[in-house]
Formats: C-alpha cells, sequence, structure tokens
C-alpha cells in the first residue's frame, strides 16, 4: 500500500526553474538562517529554533512523511541546486481530504516567481498523488507578498481569523485564509 503522501518520483519535483527536494539534515544551517531573516521571522507564528531544533526537524522529515502527517521540502534553484527557501504540506487530514501549505523563502530569491513556482508544483503533485480535495492556506493580514504568490498559484481568499496569529512583539494578526480545490 502507497503512503498518504507517496514519495517524490526521482527525488524531487522539478519545473527547470525551482526544484523542490525532501529536507534533509544538510539542510539544516540554511533552514536555520532563513527562520533566522527578519523579514522571515516577521511572519513566523513559532518561536526562534536553535540550529539544534532546525537539524532535529531536518532529520524527522521522512518520518512525518513516511508517516503522512507532513512533506517538508526545500525549495531550490533548479540550475545551482542553492537553498532557496522552505515549503510545507502539513495538519494533512484525510478524513476531510484537506492539507495546509506554508511556506518562506529567502530575500535574494524573492520577485522570481521561485514561490509561485513552488505552490503550484506542491499543488499539483498533491492533487495528483494523493486523495487531497482542498489545500489551505493561512497567511497574516500584512503579508502582501504570500497573498500575490497565492492568488498566482490559483487561491481563493476564504475568509479572516480574528486576532489568531502571535507576533513576535506580542501583539496578534488577523489571519487571512485561502483555500485551492482540486479541479472538478
Amino acid at each position: 500500500m502507497e503512503p498518504y503522501l507517496p514519495l517524490l518520483e526521482g527525488g524531487a519535483l522539478d519545473d527547470g526553474v525551482v526544484r523542490l527536494t525532501p529536507m534533509a539534515p544538510g539542510d539544516a544551517a540554511d533552514y536555520h538562517a532563513m527562520l533566522a531573516e527578519p523579514s522571515v521571522a516577521a511572519y513566523s507564528v513559532t518561536p526562534p529554533a536553535s540550529l539544534e531544533d532546525a537539524y532535529r526537524r531536518c532529520r524527522y522529515t521522512g518520518y512525518w512523511w513516511l508517516s503522512g502527517q507532513r512533506a517538508e521540502m526545500a525549495v531550490r534553484d533548479a540550475g545551482s541546486g542553492a537553498f532557496a527557501g522552505h515549503i510545507q504540506l502539513m495538519q494533512v487530514a484525510p478524513v476531510l481530504g484537506q492539507a495546509m501549505i506554508g511556506y518562506s523563502l529567502l530575500p535574494g530569491f524573492r520577485g522570481r516567481g521561485f514561490m509561485t513556482r513552488a505552490v503550484e508544483l506542491v499543488v499539483g503533485w498533491a492533487f495528483a498523488r494523493t486523495a487531497l480535495h482542498r489545500i489551505v492556506a493561512g497567511t497574516d493580514v500584512g503579508n502582501a507578498a504570500s497573498h500575490a504568490v497565492l492568488e498566482r498559484a490559483g487561491f481563493r481568499r476564504e475568509g479572516v481569523h480574528r486576532k489568531l496569529l502571535p507576533r513576535p512583539d506580542g501583539t496578534r494578526a488577523d489571519d487571512v485564509q485561502w483555500a485551492r480545490l482540486r479541479p472538478a
């Protein structure tokens, strides 16, 4: 029996510009540095992680994937292989046929369509290889760049959860909810 979140054919998703590979321990330093980047940390809902925490997360990725809990991938420049960011399919709920997508991108790779491509690759893979019929995303109301990514990737805004997301300064932000449905 194939796992609910099957492994990537050929070990990656690739469109010639962006390559997505399963996160691995070798990605921990880049992942940790990305999370510490101020423009990424500003929209993070989790406290800053240590390098050890990042390593542990990268080490557990295979288990989480095979157990159907989440799929975590490094976003890479397809030409150079450089680490550009992170994307994940998480909160997988087979009974609902729903999962949540989340992502972060290093500033040096922004403005070139990398994250839109990465989101399209993950959603395309999920709809082609799993029983998921709905992919959702939650974004800080002030994160216009993430809103634009989701719109370009075919997501529709569904609503707002008021004061849901904790911010690093102790305040809370509204959470704009998005969804993309499996094509009929």
